[in-house]
This record gives C-alpha cells, structure tokens and sequence, in this order.
C-alpha cells in the first residue's frame, strides 16, 4: 500500500537527516510523489464527494480553501461567492483519529458515496439500481440513451486496457469506442446523435460521477452542443466514485449491469414505441 511505504519512506528520512540535503534529494522526491498521487487519489476526492454531500441544496457557490501544516492542525476559510466575509477555523486532526498516521482502506469495506444528500455504502445491487435510474432528455417519447452508452463505453475501454484508472478524458478515441457501441445498439431511426461529449459533460448530474474543471474555471453552463474542444476549454478530465470504478472491472458485475443498461434504455423503449 502507498501508505505503508510513505511510512517507511518517513523512517528513512528521519534517519538521514543529518547527512545533508544531496543524501536525501532523491528520497524527498519519492516521498512528495507519493504523497500527491495519495492526496489526489485517496484523499482530497473522498473529502470533495462528502462536502457535495452536504451542500448539493445550496444554490451559493463557495470558495474555501484548507491548509494542512504536515502535523495535527487542518486550517481552514471559505465565503459564499456573493460576499467577501470569510469565515476562518482549524480542525485538530487528534480529535478525528486516535493516530496521526496515515490510515488506510481495507478493501473490504465500501467506499462511501453521496446519494439523495446522504453519505452511505452502498451494495452491488444498489449501484446497479442507481445506474437503472440515470436521467436523460426526452424526444418524441423517447429518452435519450446516451448516459447508458457511456457506461457501455467505459466497461468496454477498461476491458481494453484503454482507461487505466478513474480520470476519464475527452478523446477522440473515446468517442470513437461510443460510436461503435451506439451504432450497435440505438436505432437509426431515433432522434438522437452519436456524440460522446454530450454524456462526458450531463454524467456530473449524477453522484457517483464528477468533473475536475480547467485552471481558471469555476462554473459553465452545461446546455451546450458539446465537442471534444469545447469539454477541453472547460474541463481537464473527469472521474468515477472509486467504489463502482472498481465494479467497473468485476466481470460477473459488468455483464449483468450491461444487460440490465441495454433492456432499459433501448429494448425496453423499442417495445413500447
């Protein structure tokens, strides 16, 4: 685990701090790598999908922002968009674990996602019941099936070795693997159009699916006729909750989420039309 080695790593600095800067360049360079690609992927999404959690009813924007002074004190500041009246605190790290280490995940135990405003784990079945309910557009009594596409898409890019993990970006490759598996399975004839970059952008309506915009963006109007360069102009990529990611690759999981996704979303819909 990542943190097992930070640990070790953090023993082995402590050990040769005295020998001078040039011993430990190295061993500093492995650690500060460690530690963002820790904050970034097991960390900071966590703290952001518990925050979304408790102010998706909130119609303000909010700037914060937090410090962590690499012991035991979380500083943290934020206002709403509309003033400039911050409020300041700190968390004492003590107060939340009984050990300043870092703590880890077992892989038994669920990944907490925010549903209908509320932190919960959630089972195998009910991903598959949130996914069964994923929103879309309505056009001549039909609706759109975009959403269950790029899931499709997503499953079939990870069996292909093409995503490597939960940062999802706007390609045209991407695109290319949709438009294969819409062309296999939506009809000619619906009034709907192969464009991957329409679900790319909608998928962040749901909670298990979120956007990390471009530097110097902090909102933008989703109802635009998405491509590849206008995601890119707003968006730097977007990511999975961890938990369904992982499903993503649990074959047996997959199948059956697949079938159900096609049912819905198209079979279904060529019955009743």
């Amino acid at each position: 685990m990542e943190t097992d080695k930070l640990r070790s790593l953090y023993k082995q600095l402590d050990t040769l701090a005295a020998s001078g800067e040039d011993v430990v360049a190295d061993l500093r360079k492995e650690i500060n790598n460690l530690e963002l690609a820790y904050l970034k992927e097991q960390a900071l999404p966590l703290v952001a999908q518990f925050l979304a959690s408790k102010i998706s009813g909130l119609r303000c924007g909010i700037d914060c922002s937090f410090q962590f002074d690499g012991n035991h004190s979380i500083n943290y500041s934020f206002c709403t968009s509309r003033t400039m009246l911050y409020c300041k605190d700190s968390i004492d790290t003590h107060l939340i674990a009984k050990s300043p280490q870092l703590t880890t995940t077992q892989p038994n135990i669920k990944q907490p996602v925010a549903v209908n405003g509320e932190t919960k784990a959630i089972s195998e079945d009910q991903w598959i019941k949130m996914l069964l309910s994923m929103k879309g557009i309505k056009v001549k009594g039909l609706t759109s099936p975009h959403k269950a596409i790029f899931i499709l898409t997503i499953i079939d890019c990870i069996k292909r070795g093409y995503i490597h993990d939960r940062r999802v970006f706007a390609s045209n490759a991407l695109s290319n693997y949709f438009i294969h598996i819409w062309n296999t399975y939506v009809p000619t004839e619906w009034p709907f159009h192969a464009n991957v970059f329409q679900p790319y952008i909608h998928m962040s309506s749901e909670p298990f699916y979120s956007l990390v915009y471009s530097d110097g963006i902090k909102d933008f109007d989703v109802n635009q006729n998405w491509s590849r360069s206008l995601v890119a102009k707003y968006v730097e990529y977007a990511y999975f909750d961890k938990q369904l990611f992982d499903l993503f690759h649990n074959e047996k999981f997959t199948n059956r989420l697949s079938e159900l996704l096609i049912d819905k979303f198209i079979n279904q819909q060529i019955s009743k039309n």
